[in-house]
């Protein structure tokens, strides 16, 4: 509804003495720049949002325009509601299809061609002429056509959603009325069409000059009939009416415009829109939101003097022209619905308007009696501006909690941690930038894409994978051997002595936690079970540990001078590589399984050993986010040791520490955006060297210390990092 400058003899004049006409009839007819009416509707489109909103959904383009153009800051109205937001992130209304009911739009205005060739604007129905709704002899379904949906051309105004579809449904005739027809005769069609076409958005910047609190419901519901019927059915299907509240400075909306409160079930599909000016200051046209507060909310439509303070948009014939009212005002929020629709694809146009209620504020509006948000109550405010005027850039923002989801449970983003180990961390944060995980707001579900980098974080330093092959300086052994001679137990219980024997250091596990209680049984080639000091043929150990339990076979050949020994193991294992998951990236009970072999040559007081180990860490789930996880490890190590006397020996060692080949991972597919498959595969990092001196001196019998100093160097793609340590440990024999 627009009201042209009263210094110039306009259309809004004759508008106004149009609309003058008994209640009962006023019903029936409609006007344009008259009263108002709310709406609104939406479309379904491509992917979701991020996390912090730096980029609401899949954006078209990086950037489409650059928001200081002179098209953007001609339509002061844009600021206004905050729309650069979504055109940063490349979100424009692409294809989103919007009914414009009014007086027709003038199809050959330039501003509603496609870019590339062709017509945004589409044919829906007449009822004054055979045009199918594009021409515009009265001018003002063109000017409410460009707020919306004006392109980006660089000439004149670009609309606030210039790529959305438009399609017009002609019912005001050139005189601004219904011009004898009636609503019940129109609506019905109009409702059928939209419907059948998926247009979910439909713009009323139509309607009669009776406030809705000037009726009841019985004499609306009589008075309307087959057009609120139609109405009721254009809500169940999920499509959302924007009206115009009205320009006769009421304190109500008028008719259409506040139906819901008298008919309820309308309200999920109903928005009417008042005005502010370009400063946020009530004009003095508008109506106010009144009992219709909870369904109404604020957007530009001009001030007072349209000729200088109206909403610059399209004009019926060429050019443009400015004009203030309601009916200006609704086209910015059937513009910003269309905007919301595109970012976020998994909203209706019924949760979209939910939203804008939900996020609009009255931060910087002001009623005509001088009201603000700082000096007035919310009450006061809400009786003018409904919930507060349109912001698009809170309405991209997430309201609420985040939620992220496997497809069959919902967990708190927040809550959401995946604590990787060394191993891990490194190769996973290379690729986790390319990876986006899909989250969702608690108010209606909107999606937010965030990327896997912010749900990652490194394990603590003192993690068990590494503190195993490669460990600085020797540590006592924690395992109790229970040794069998010719295939009968003895009760003797030691402690391995790694002066005597190098198996304590040996690589035949692939992981090891501190609490692990391990118990084994060894065969040995003597005949005499009087001897102590015999070749074990085989050994074979259980361990547990709350988090882990496993079991290793271990042969050692008969060779003489020169020692071998080869086997493997399995375990079961909570923690995959040693990480740890919260909330949606908790993990589940992984499987391992690993190789080993090695050889020491012993030559008078030299010997020389060379061992390796490679395994597989594996583990499968049915719930949370990583539902399938592979690892290949490998490690090796080679020393050389010698006795310098009967109580000292020292040993240099030279390793790899446990490194990780390769690793693919399979994550919920539901969790995943822009991915077929949620299958990733992980580079590994760089390999790390490491360099061990220890001595050991055998001080009694029973006691000895050890005494060490180790470096170790490996690089990443991001770090690179060298460490050096020293130690001291003590080591008891009984």
């Amino acid at each position: 509804m627009d009201q042209t400058d009263r210094q110039k003899a306009g259309s809004a004049t004759l508008f106004r003495r149009l609309c003058m006409i008994p209640m009962g009839l006023a019903l029936l007819s409609g006007c344009g720049g008259g009263g108002g009416g709310g709406g609104g509707g939406g479309g379904i489109q491509s992917p979701p949002v991020t996390h912090d909103a730096a980029r609401v959904g899949t954006p078209h383009s990086p950037l489409i325009w650059i928001t200081d153009s002179n098209e953007f800051n001609a339509q002061k109205g844009l600021s206004a509601i905050q729309s650069s937001a979504a055109y940063i992130r490349g979100f424009s209304g692409r294809e989103i299809r919007t009914a414009i009911i009014d007086s027709g739009v003038d199809s050959t205005h330039a501003e509603f061609d496609h870019p590339d060739g062709g017509t945004r604007l589409f044919a829906g129905r007449d009822w004054h002429g055979d045009s199918q709704g594009l021409t515009d002899p009265h001018g003002h379904g063109t000017h409410v056509a460009g707020i919306i949906g004006a392109q980006r051309d660089d000439n004149g105004i670009h609309g606030v959603a210039p790529e959305a579809h438009l399609y017009s449904y002609r019912i005001l005739s050139g005189g601004g009325n219904f011009n004898g027809r009636k609503g019940a005769d129109m609506i019905p069609e109009i409702i059928s069409h939209s419907n059948q076409h998926q247009i979910m958005l439909l713009n009323n910047s139509w309607a009669s000059t009776t406030e809705i609190t000037d009726l009841s419901k019985s004499v609306i519901a009589n008075a309307l009939g087959a057009e609120l019927q139609a109405w009721e059915t254009a809500v169940e299907n999920g499509q959302l009416m924007v009206w115009a509240a009205g320009n006769d400075r009421d304190s109500q909306v008028s008719v259409r415009a506040g139906l819901p409160y008298h008919f309820p079930h309308l309200s999920d599909g109903w928005l009417a829109v008042v005005s502010a000016d370009s400063e946020g200051v009530e004009p003095s046209y508008t109506n106010r939101c009144g009992v219709s507060a909870s369904w109404c909310i604020t957007a530009p439509g001009g001030g007072d003097g349209a000729l200088l303070n109206g909403i610059l948009s399209t004009q019926s014939s060429g050019g443009y022209v400015r004009k203030s009212g309601t009916s200006m005002a609704a086209p910015h929020i059937t513009g910003g619905l269309a905007l919301l629709l595109d970012a976020f694809p998994s909203l209706t146009p019924q949760k979209a308007a939910k939203r804008l209620l939900q996020t609009a504020s009255y931060e910087g509006l002001e009623t005509a009696d001088g009201c603000r948000i700082d000096s007035c109550t919310e009450a006061e405010m809400q009786a003018v501006f409904g919930q507060g005027q349109m912001d698009i850039q809170a309405a991209l923002q997430p309201v609420g909690a985040l939620s992220v989801s496997d497809g069959q449970l919902d967990y708190r983003l927040e809550n959401s941690v995946l604590q990787a180990s060394h191993h891990l961390y490194a190769p996973l944060a290379d690729m986790a930038d390319q990876i986006e995980i899909v989250a969702y707001d608690s108010f209606d579900g909107a999606a937010y894409l965030t990327s896997f980098a912010e749900m990652i974080q490194p394990a603590d330093s003192a993690s068990v994978f590494s503190s195993v092959p490669g460990s600085v300086y020797p540590a006592p052994s924690s395992r109790r051997l229970i040794k069998i001679q010719n295939r009968q137990m003895t009760g003797f219980i030691e402690t391995d002595n790694q002066m005597s024997s190098p198996q304590h250091q040996r690589l035949d596990d692939i992981s090891q936690t501190a609490d692990e209680i391990a118990a084994g049984v060894g065969f040995h080639s003597s005949s005499n079970a009087a001897q102590t000091d015999t070749q074990p043929l085989f050994s074979i150990r259980a361990g547990y540990a709350p988090s882990r339990q496993s079991a290793q076979f271990t042969a050692y050949p008969l060779t003489g001078s020169t020692e071998l020994w080869f086997g493997g193991g399995i375990a079961r294992n909570m923690h995959f590589l040693d990480s740890v998951g919260y909330g949606a990236w908790q993990l589940a009970q992984g499987s391992e399984k690993w190789l080993f072999a090695g050889s020491t040559i012993k030559a008078g007081r030299f010997d020389l050993t060379a061992e390796a180990i490679s395994g597989q860490v594996e583990m499968s789930a049915d719930s949370g986010l990583m539902r399938h996880a592979q690892a290949d490890l490998s490690a090796f190590r080679l020393k050389a040791g010698t006795r310098l006397s009967p109580t000292i020996y020292h040993q240099l060692s030279l390793h790899q520490p446990l490194y990780l080949e390769a690793a693919a991972f399979r994550l919920a597919p539901s969790a995943v955006a822009h991915r077929e498959n949620a299958v990733f595969s992980v580079q590994p990092a760089a390999r790390a060297v490491a360099l061990d001196w220890v001595l050991t001196h055998q001080l009694t019998p029973l006691w000895a210390v050890s005494y060490g100093l180790g470096v170790t160097a490996h690089a990443h793609t991001q770090t690179a990092i060298d460490e050096s340590r020293a130690g001291l440990s003590a080591h008891i024999r009984f």
